[in-house]
C-alpha cells in the first residue's frame, strides 16, 4: 500500500540522516543512555562503564558481586545478569574510575541508587574494571555456543519464535551482529513443530539496527504463521575462529575425574545434571582426549560449583566431537 511505502521511506532517510538519532534511540529502547558496554563482541557484556559529569569511565570491581551486575543490565533494559566478571575481563578502560565498592541490594531501577564511596573515590585501577555478561534478548534455538538455529527472542519474560514471513537475509544479519558475528551466511524457515509463542512476525530491518527488537514488526502479541514456519538463520563464522570451548575436569583424585566444566566468552562454568547420560559423559571425555566414558555422575559428586550453570538439558547423539555441539537449552 502506497501509505506503507512512504513511511518506510521516510523511516530510511530518518536514519540515514541522524546517526546519532538512532544511538540515543537504541540506548533508551535497551535501557538508559547514562550506562554502556565496551568492548565485548555482542549487544549483552562488556566492560561496564557509566557518564558522570559529561566523562564515561569505569567501576571498580570491588564487592562485584551478582546484585549489582543485575541492576546494571536491567538499566540497559535487559531482564538482568548471567554472570558479573571482575579483573578487566573485557579490557582496561581508560580515564576516570567512577566508583568502587558499589552495594547493590539488586531492587534498585539505577546503579546510581547503589552504595558505593562516593564518585571518583577508589583505590584500585583499571586492571580490576568490572564488566558482565547480561541475559540476551536474543539468541538461536542450538544453544549459547551455536552460530545457527532458529532464533528466539525475549519479551514479557517468555521466550518466543519468530514467524518467517518476510524473514530475509537483512533481518538475519542483524540477529548475527547482535550475537557477536559478522554477518548471516543462510536463512531458512522450519515448520513449527515446537512448542511457545511465537512473539515477532513481519520483521522489516533496515540493516543498521544494533538489536533485532528495533526493527519494524507488527505488535507484540501471540502470533500465528499462515506458512507455519519460523525464522531460521547460520550465522558466518570467520575463518580461523572456532566455536568449540574449552572443557575442563575439576575436583577429582585423578586427571580422568571430576565435575565437568565449560568455558563460555573467557569464564568457566558448569552443566546441569538434567539427563546426562553417558552419550554426553562420552562426548565431553572424547574431547578431553579421553577414549569415551565409564560412568556419567550427577548430583555434584565432586562438589559443587561457583559461578554460572552454562548448560542445561543437554543431549548427545554420541558421535560429536565437543559438548557444545550437542542440543541443550541454552
Amino acid at each position: 500500500m502506497w501509505w506503507i511505502s512512504y513511511y518506510r521511506l521516510y523511516r530510511i532517510l530518518l536514519l540515514q540522516l541522524s546517526g546519532i538519532l538512532l544511538r540515543k534511540w537504541t540506548n533508551s529502547a535497551l535501557g538508559n543512555i547514562n550506562v554502556r558496554l565496551v568492548e565485548g563482541n555482542a549487544l549483552n557484556r562488556g566492560r561496564v562503564e557509566i557518564l558522570h559529569n559529561g566523562v564515561w569511565g569505569t567501576i571498580c570491581h570491588d564487592y562485584w558481586e551478582m546484585p549489582d551486575a543485575d541492576v546494571f543490565c536491567r538499566q540497559l533494559g535487559f531482564e538482568g545478569a548471567l554472570i558479573a566478571l571482575r579483573s578487566a575481563a573485557y579490557g582496561k578502560g581508560t580515564g576516570e574510575i567512577w566508583l568502587d565498592d558499589v552495594d547493590c541490594k539488586g531492587d534498585e531501577p539505577s546503579i546510581f541508587q547503589c552504595g558505593h564511596k562516593g564518585w571518583g573515590i577508589r583505590n584500585c585501577d583499571h586492571s580490576q574494571d568490572a564488566s558482565v555478561i547480561c541475559i540476551p534478548i536474543v539468541r538461536l534455538s542450538e544453544g549459547v555456543f551455536s552460530h545457527k538455529g532458529l532464533v528466539q527472542v525475549y519479551h514479557s519474560k517468555t521466550w518466543g519464535w519468530i514467524c518467517n514471513q518476510g524473514w530475509d537475509k537483512q533481518d538475519a544479519d542483524v540477529v548475527c551482529r547482535e550475537l557477536g558475528f559478522t554477518k548471516a551466511s543462510m536463512v531458512y524457515g522450519s515448520l513449527k513443530d515446537k512448542g511457545g509463542v511465537i512473539w515477532m512476525k513481519n520483521i522489516q530491518c533496515i540493516g543498521n539496527e544494533t538489536s533485532l527488537v528495533l526493527c519494524d514488526h507488527e505488535d507484540w502479541k501471540k502470533h500465528s504463521c499462515t506458512n507455519g514456519q519460523l525464522a531460521g538463520v547460520e550465522c558466518s563464522v570467520p575463518e580461523g575462529k572456532h566455536l568449540i570451548s574449552p572443557v575442563r575436569l575439576v575436583g577429582g583424585t585423578a586427571s580422568y575425574e571430576g565435575r565437568v566444566e565449560v568455558s563460555y566468552d573467557g569464564s568457566w562454568g558448569t552443566i546441569c545434571h538434567d539427563y546426562w547420560e553417558l552419550p554426553e559423559a562420552s562426548v565431553f571425555c572424547r574431547q578431553l582426549g579421553f577414549e569415551g566414558a565409564l560412568l556419567a555422575l550427577r548430583s555434584a559428586a565432586f562438589g559443587e560449583g561457583s559461578g554460572i550453570i552454562w548448560m542445561d538439558d543437554v543431549h548427545c547423539a554420541g558421535n560429536e566431537t565437543a559438548i557444545t555441539q550437542c542440543k541443550h537449552r541454552g
